[in-house]
């Protein structure tokens, strides 16, 4: 066999291999899965504390997220024509607000409402909440929530996370539990503080449908309170109604976050930061709102 026989086969052989690699390396590419999608989704009154608690659902939610996943975030705000914010807590009340902290996080959609023209007349009239702080201001919630199940497209991803957009994030979302989500279509993960006798409101990961159907519940709200004949309703019983109504298998979540004020203070769920973060952690945080409120 002369030298440039050798050669060409040699050649030849080169090329099949070639060839060979690049087939397997597609037949591979083709079995690996796309990464799942999921949605955060900001919901509240961002001019009231947005600007303490938005890095800590970047580091501490949508981050994490993305080690995993393809995430979007989404936000639905209500503003305020007023520069100073209505409330009745010490401390809080004529404290000024700016609209622009709407737009301290970056997100893929923003839609923003004054909350002075809403029309929540109607539910206010027929409410079953006690005073009129747990009429308003709980069905302000609602609204939010059903305009952002209603105007951002949930049903493009695989898994939801809503959460308010005064949450102090302290413990990162569990992937475990955003898993469970997108194999299990009816699971509503929510915390198990603030459950005041139903299901802790203003964080979930569940599903696209599951979350559409549960954030749209402000529809129920006046059938509701008429079946309860003039009983009082908090909102987290009301959760878990709606929950019940379309078959939730409700399950707990060890996120722990802190609502923050006006202010900068944070509410009484500092009192049981020692169950869900480590002592050091804990006495970090403790130590940095011992002066009663965090900076911006």
């Amino acid at each position: 066999m002369n030298l440039t026989r050798i050669r060409i086969i040699s050649f030849i052989l080169i090329v099949a291999c070639i060839i060979v690699k690049l087939l397997k390396k597609r037949r591979v590419e083709t079995f690996i899965s796309p990464k799942k999608r999921v949605c955060v989704i900001i919901c509240g009154f961002a001019p009231r504390s947005f600007k303490y608690v938005h890095k800590t659902i970047q580091n501490k939610i949508i981050d994490v997220l993305n080690t995993k996943y393809e995430v979007d975030t989404f936000h639905h705000s209500l503003l305020s024509k007023m520069g100073s914010i209505e409330s009745s807590r010490s401390g809080e009340n004529d404290l000024d607000i700016n609209n622009e902290d709407v737009n301290l996080l970056n997100v893929k959609e923003l839609i923003t409402e004054y909350q002075e023209d809403i029309d929540i007349q109607h539910y206010i009239e027929k409410s079953c909440g006690a005073n009129e702080n747990h009429k308003i201001n709980p069905l302000r919630e609602l609204y939010s929530e059903k305009q952002a199940v209603t105007n951002f497209p949930i049903e493009d991803y695989d898994a939801c996370v809503m959460i308010w957009s005064d949450a102090y994030v302290i413990k990162e979302i569990n992937l475990k539990h955003v898993e469970d989500a997108i194999e299990n279509k009816s699971v509503f993960y929510s915390t198990d503080y603030n459950t005041w006798g139903g299901v802790a409101n203003k964080f979930y990961i569940t599903s696209p449908k599951m979350l559409k159907n549960v954030s749209s519940r402000i529809d129920l709200y006046v059938e509701r309170c008429k079946d309860l004949k003039g009983k009082k309703e908090n909102n987290e019983k009301f959760l878990k109604y709606s929950l019940m109504k379309y078959n939730a298998e409700m399950k707990h979540t060890d996120m722990f976050y802190l609502k923050i004020r006006a202010h900068g203070e944070p509410n009484y769920y500092i009192k049981f930061i020692d169950k869900y973060v480590l002592k050091r952690e804990a006495d970090k945080i403790k130590k940095m709102f011992a002066s009663g409120k965090i900076d911006a």
